[in-house]
């Protein structure tokens, strides 16, 4: 497995656009942004540029891009991967990796905000130590 550093990389830029259109056709409906429509593809880019996360990578494995994993300057992690590639280990995985990058930036100090019905995220970070806090979880 390795993470590839998305800034001032377009060859993952078709990886995360795939990834943004997947992940709109799962929206939960009662979701306040599930409104919104998809922006255009410069729009996003645009967006993803101008957010500039602390860490953002495409996660690779083998010759497969599987999803993506972030930091944000919050140190609120994120991993977002592609529904047939859920379940299989890699974003516990590509979150191991990037826990040992970052722990010594980070001072160890890390959250996760997630659904509370996404149990399998739940179990994830749960099983890297994190703790629940108000539906945050930390390390």
């Amino acid at each position: 497995m390795k993470l590839i550093p998305v800034y001032g990389n377009k060859s993952v830029e078709p990886t995360l656009w795939r990834l943004m259109v997947e992940r709109s056709k799962e929206d939960d409906p009662f979701m306040p942004w599930a409104e919104r429509k998809l922006p255009t593809k410069e729009a996003y880019f645009k967006d993803v540029r101008q957010r500039k996360y602390h860490r953002f990578f495409v996660i690779k494995v083998g010759r497969k891009h599987v999803g993506v994993i972030l930091v944000q300057k919050n140190n609120e992690v994120g991993v977002i991967l592609f529904p047939k590639y859920r379940s299989t280990g890699y974003g516990k995985e590509a979150l191991e990796l990037l826990l040992d990058e970052e722990n010594p930036i980070s001072g160890g100090h890390f959250r996760a905000r997630i659904h509370p019905h996404n149990v399998r995220s739940i179990r994830m970070v749960e099983s890297l130590g994190f703790l629940h806090r108000y539906n945050i979880y930390e390390l």
